[in-house]
């Protein structure tokens, strides 16, 4: 691999690991709207 594919790999992965940390994000929050249901 040349160095465009390994920081292509690299940017692949960083994406994927966005991707897992908003789904992280999206499940917290909506746990948060939930507790925040149930108190009102």
């Amino acid at each position: 691999m040349d160095e465009r594919e390994i920081r292509n790999e690299e940017i692949k992965k960083y994406n994927e690991l966005l991707d897992e940390y908003n789904e992280l994000i999206d499940d917290y929050n909506q746990l948060v709207n939930e507790l925040d249901e149930e108190i009102d």
